[in-house]
């Protein structure tokens, strides 16, 4: 339970901080939103990212990426995984790799 609160405020702080940095960005659930529901369960939602966000083959991203090679260690309250651009790369990058300390 403690932990889906700090995730939930680390979203908050994110989506503010996203909203700040680039306010012609709809910060929002969807524009590029981490999910970490558990460590099977945790992806990168772009359903509602905006139409300019494209894959290097000029195609829309995927609706939802997975994360792989996940390890969360409740101990030093982290989360480690990839995200991989399986079709084509994004921005130049073929995979994202996450780093979040709670």
């Amino acid at each position: 339970l403690v932990l889906v609160l700090v995730l939930l405020l680390l979203g908050l702080l994110w989506l503010r901080a996203v909203r700040l940095l680039a306010p012609d960005v709809d910060a929002t659930e969807g524009a590029g939103s981490f999910h970490l529901y558990s460590s099977q369960d945790c992806y990168v939602d772009f359903s509602k990212a905006p139409d300019s966000w494209r894959m290097d083959n000029k195609r829309r991203l995927p609706n939802r990426i997975p994360f792989v090679d996940v390890l969360v260690d409740a101990r030093s309250r982290t989360f480690t995984g990839r995200v991989l651009f399986e079709k084509s790369r994004f921005r130049g990058h073929h995979s994202w790799e996450g780093l979040l300390v709670f």
